[in-house]
């Protein structure tokens, strides 16, 4: 976290806020969902969402039950994908080609391995 706030060249305070919205105190690790905001007298000047590629559930690691929630979310019925948010689809996208899909799962599934 520090790294990150060390990189950031802005008058006001950072703040951050869970994937629900609930502002952070402490923050010991940065997980998918997680949204810094800078603000200047009270008014946010930038907010950024952070996505670890992989990590669609927000727990700071890509595992397995990334790839579940992927393949449950592919086969939905009604509208694919319907079931993630912007940060989960960014976060699923992990060949980085802008199209979430089996090779995704995959490739997350794969990196596994290693």
């Amino acid at each position: 976290m520090s790294q990150l706030l060390a990189g950031i060249d802005q008058k006001g305070t950072v703040s951050v806020y869970d994937a629900n919205g609930a502002k952070l105190s402490g923050v010991a690790a940065l997980v998918s969902g997680m949204t810094v905001k800078l603000e200047n007298g009270g008014e946010v000047v930038k907010a950024y969402t952070l996505v670890l590629t992989g990590d669609v559930n927000g727990d700071g690691e890509a595992t397995t039950v990334d790839a579940r929630i992927v393949i449950g979310a592919l086969l939905t019925a009604d509208e694919p994908l319907s079931a993630l948010n912007e940060w989960q689809r960014c976060a699923a996208n992990f060949d980085g080609n802008n199209d979430v899909n089996t090779a995704d799962v995959r490739t997350l599934l794969a990196s596994l391995l290693v």
